[in-house]
């Protein structure tokens, strides 16, 4: 607390640009939070392990500008062989077989050794930064120390949130003590605005799945990842991409034919909505015939015409309705004030008209 100053505003001649020290070019920067989430096997650590190759090299990542720089990626998912394994397969799909910046990836495994709480995992990551000038320490997975659901929190505190507020206290302490940027990946249960609060990042990259193809015996999968952040104007923005391992690599084609699909999803409900309409209207006028057809049956003495009023009473229904009823119906007429059923090879006399006839 010794160490706290107050900031004061001397001009703002300066301030027409986002004052920080970029590590991803108009999205992230040190001192800030980057989630990356979605649902299970969403190519979270493949975009993870991506970021850490892309700051090492100063590469593109997602399409976004990175400043070079010395990456942490911090393991507590996968074995130290098997995230060896894909970053070397990672630099094997751009055809490289070694680069003179490998030596900026630095891989901490954290997986069994016992870190249970932010707090632990903080400190242990401030003792193990100092005097290493990390632009990046990457936390695969979080989830792997910390519910951060808010409806599924584990608790140690007062509450689900006085934990997550420990959690977002916690890495902000370890941008702060390690002048650095983080990157975790997060596991979403269900959509992710009802279960983050926004404390917990300044930026976010959220995977979406659209579909699953099999090319030259190669599963290939679609995804749409959504890019927020609150310190740029970039606030929400979509990009498309094409995971082919160990690769996510932008293919703008993939929305083109999405929004096609749409399109014809909207003709077909359209279609659908129109087919039901018609089928209802065909349903109600089935409907109205067989009554008129019931209560004709129950009124007349072998096939005598009946009144129009005693159909009326017996359907519980105005005079007008019986007209417009018989209207429709192909087998019945009315002649004389009465309903009388069309003989076969007979045609049927003017029927009455129900203008001018009144309420009743």
């Amino acid at each position: 607390m010794e160490n706290i100053e107050v900031q004061k505003l001397t001009g703002i001649q300066n301030l027409y640009r986002y004052p920080g020290v970029e590590v991803i070019d108009n999205f992230l920067n040190v001192g800030e939070k980057l989630m990356i989430t979605g649902t299970r096997l969403s190519c979270k650590t493949s975009a993870a392990l991506q970021l850490a190759v892309a700051v090492a090299e100063g590469w593109d990542w997602l399409n976004f500008d990175v400043v070079k720089g010395k990456v942490l990626y911090v393991n507590l998912g996968m074995n130290d062989i098997a995230c060896m394994y894909r970053v070397n397969e990672i630099y094997k799909s751009y055809g490289l077989d070694k680069s003179e910046s490998l030596e900026n990836i630095h891989f901490l495994n954290l997986r069994g050794k016992g870190i249970f709480d932010a707090k632990s995992l903080v400190d242990f990551l401030i003792r193990y930064t100092q005097d290493n000038n990390y632009k990046m320490i990457i936390i695969d997975s979080l989830d792997d120390v910390i519910n951060i659901n808010r409806n599924q929190t584990v608790l140690s505190f007062n509450s689900p949130y006085d934990q997550l507020a420990m959690l977002n206290q916690e890495l902000n302490r370890l941008t702060e003590m390690a002048n650095t940027s983080i990157a975790y990946t997060h596991t979403r249960q269900v959509t992710f605005d009802k279960t983050v609060p926004n404390s917990l990042y300044d930026a976010v990259v959220n995977f979406n799945f659209i579909n699953k193809a099999i090319e030259e015996n190669k599963i290939i999968t679609n995804w749409e990842a959504s890019f927020m952040t609150r310190n740029y104007p970039l606030l929400h923005q979509s990009k498309f991409f094409r995971f082919e391992y160990p690769n996510l690599e932008i293919d703008n084609s993939i929305g083109e034919r999405l929004k096609k699909v749409n399109e014809y999803k909207k003709k077909e409900s359209y279609k659908k909505v129109s087919s039901g309409i018609k089928k209802a209207n065909q349903s109600r006028s089935n409907k109205s015939q067989l009554e008129l057809e019931t209560a004709f049956n129950a009124l007349s003495e072998d096939g005598q015409s009946v009144e129009v009023m005693e159909i009326a009473n017996h359907l519980n229904i105005k005079r007008q309705s019986v007209y417009r009823k018989v209207k429709k119906h192909n087998n019945f007429y009315i002649s004389d004030g009465d309903v009388k059923k069309v003989i076969e090879e007979v045609s049927p006399p003017k029927q009455d008209s129900d203008k001018n006839l009144g309420t009743f």
